[in-house]
């Protein structure tokens, strides 16, 4: 609070009657305060961090050496959050979200039929061995055949009536292909021709 006169140029002259010393120390200006080891503040309206969630703080009022206004709030204010504010990540009392990853694209399932064994009877019958397996993975699949009014599970003997037409100039019956089908669940039909 105190304030120092500049130092007199040396001239080798006496000092005159009553003429301050070299440096004089005045007293205080009455009314004013007495501060010692003042620390310095950051410059007038510079930020001050904050340290709750979604908080704001007021900036550092400059030193001016002289008490606060009654009244006036602390160098540093933190201020309740705002209704609805959310924090950076990290702040306390905020649960950060890791973002979703978009589901991978499902290939539909196909199904692979293959005939392994096939023969006649008598009487018109005729049999077939049908076996399915996954299109992607190659595994084998258990299902249902069903041909002609015969069916069973895949990878046994089917028996079944031969397919037949009237055809040529007697329409006399004649055999000709028959169409199946190979039920499994969690696949499309698969059909298949003997």
């Amino acid at each position: 609070g105190g304030a120092t006169t500049p130092t007199p140029p040396n001239t080798g002259l006496p000092p005159r009657p009553g003429a301050p010393s070299a440096t004089t120390i005045l007293p205080p200006r009455p009314g004013a305060p007495v501060t010692t080891g003042v620390t310095p503040t950051p410059p007038t309206g510079a930020p001050v961090r904050s340290i709750g969630g979604g908080g704001a703080t007021t900036p550092t009022p400059p030193n001016t050496g002289l008490p606060p206004r009654p009244g006036a709030p602390p160098p540093t204010t933190i201020l309740p959050p705002r209704p609805g504010a959310t924090g950076g990540p990290g702040t306390p009392g905020v649960t950060s979200v890791p973002r979703g990853t978009a589901p991978k694209p499902t290939t539909p399932k196909t199904l692979v039929v293959n005939i392994t064994g096939q023969g006649s009877l008598a009487g018109g019958k005729v049999w077939v061995i049908v076996r399915a397996q996954d299109a992607s993975t190659g595994a084998v699949v258990n299902g249902t055949v069903s041909i002609n009014g015969g069916s069973g599970p895949t990878g046994q003997r089917i028996t079944f009536s031969q397919c037949r037409e009237a055809s040529g100039p007697n329409k006399q019956p004649q055999a000709r292909p028959c169409q199946g089908t190979v039920s499994v669940p969690g696949y499309p039909t698969a059909k298949f021709q003997m």
